[in-house]
């Protein structure tokens, strides 16, 4: 089969205004993006070239379906919270699992885990799950942040958390570091 010179053309042109399509829409190199990660201080800093906006926005006020099931293997996310919206990690676990949830995140965060019951949970703090079922771990904006919220615009702020199952029902208790 053999191209007309006119199909040729178009193939040209069709070429032509999909590289056009690439460089218009290609980020601008002498504007790099910027990440807010908490530091140890509490305090936000910006680190250069890490998430471009539209990666930043797909991880913003985020509902994740996670497994955890390996003990001891820690499973880490990284989030961002904007507004009076939440990050939700959703998991179905076992009675008797015990597991470490750990926040790296500004001082304005919590963390809150749902299920039969609604229990906030501290940073780094070992919790025993009652029951099987259904568990919704959120990342939210402490209740006074979330009211300033409602009031002003203002940039998603990033967040890490860190999922480490020490022990299940049918497995032994791992000991921390």
């Amino acid at each position: 089969m053999q191209l007309s010179n006119n199909s040729k053309k178009l193939i040209i042109a069709i070429m032509a205004m999909t590289g056009l399509g690439v460089l218009l829409t290609s980020p601008n190199p002498t504007e790099p993006a910027h990440e807010s990660i908490a530091t140890a201080s509490d305090q936000s800093i910006y680190q250069a070239n890490m998430l471009d906006p539209t990666t930043i926005k797909s991880l913003t006020n985020l509902t994740q379906h996670i497994i955890i099931d390996t003990v001891g293997m820690p499973l880490r996310y990284r989030g961002y919270i904007q507004g009076v919206g939440y990050s939700s990690y959703q998991f179905l676990g076992e009675k008797g699992q015990k597991i470490i949830f750990s926040l790296e995140a500004p001082s304005n965060m919590e963390m809150i885990l749902y299920g039969t019951t609604i229990v906030p949970i501290s940073n780094n703090m070992e919790y025993t799950l009652p029951e099987n079922g259904s568990y919704d771990l959120r990342i939210l904006y402490k209740p006074s942040i979330e009211l300033q919220q409602t009031k002003k615009s203002s940039d998603p702020e990033a967040y890490y958390i860190t999922f480490t199952l020490q022990a299940s029902p049918t497995t032994p208790l791992v000991e921390q570091p």
